[in-house]
Formats: structure tokens, sequence, C-alpha cells
């Protein structure tokens, strides 16, 4: 049998994905809202940091902070219109831009999904010092930079 050594990386990262994607269907706030994807829950949580802070989130913030396209992002928040978790809303003095906001339906869940996150943070962090922790930043942003890269 192969060890984690032998294993070829994008494997892991694969596995730990699966693994991961198991325990968020697990949670209740997944529950509340038939479908709703990780990314519905990412977008609903960065959406909800926003607007503590008072910005306004449009398509292409989605695309810049996740890292996806923008057809990708297109096709998850119009999914997510439809399940009544966001609604578009004209910017002034701009018609092109859409202002993206919660609606009362996504905002009953965002506690939930906090605490499922927090947990699964605190999960993935089990004995793993604070050093360990910063160099899997360091070595996941490096493997990430080699993919979108790899000519560099």
């Amino acid at each position: 049998m192969a060890t984690k050594q032998d294993m070829e990386i994008g494997m892991q990262i694969r596995m730990l994905d699966n693994a991961l994607r198991r325990r968020a269907e697990s949670s209740p706030a997944l529950k509340v809202v038939p479908n709703l994807t990780m990314l519905n829950c990412w977008i609903i949580l960065y959406l909800e940091e926003s607007n503590e802070k008072d910005l306004r989130v449009c398509q292409h913030h989605l695309e810049e902070e996740f890292g996806i396209t923008r057809s990708a992002v297109s096709r998850s928040l119009k999914l997510m219109e439809q399940k009544g978790l966001i609604e578009r809303q004209p910017v002034p003095g701009d018609a092109r831009l859409k202002r993206i906001v919660l609606t009362q339906k996504s905002k009953e869940i965002t506690d939930a999904l906090r605490k499922n996150t927090r947990e699964t943070e605190k999960t993935l962090r089990r004995g793993l010092s604070e050093e360990e922790i910063e160099t899997l930043h360091d070595l996941l942003g490096r493997l990430l930079k080699n993919v979108e890269n790899p000519e560099s």
C-alpha cells in the first residue's frame, strides 16, 4: 500500500476537498436551504462580512476574492437568486453594475454557517503548531501559483 508521501499532491488535495465537502453537507445550515453549495456558503459569509464593513459588493469582487471565473460566479449568483438567497440592486451612477445583497433568508442561516466554518477550521488546525499552519499557508499559496502560472 502506498504511503501518503508516495501519493500525488493533487490526489491528496482532492481527498481533503471531498472530506471537507462531506463535512459541510452535514451542517444544519445546509439542510435549511436545499442544494446549498460550498461556494454559496462562502459568498453568503463574504457578503455578510462586507455588509458589516459597509462595503458594496459586485460580481467582479467575488471573482477576485474566490479566484473563480466570471461565468462560474454568474451561474452561482443566478442560482442563489433563484433560491432567494441574494438580490442584485442597481448601483447609483453606474447602470452596468449591480450590488449583491443578502436576503432575509440567507441572513437567517449566517450564524449556522459561521459556526460550521469555525468548527471546521478548528478541526483542520488540530495538532498543528502556528509555525506549521504558516508553512501550510505558504505551501498552498505556492502550489496555487504553480498551477495558475505553469511557466513561472
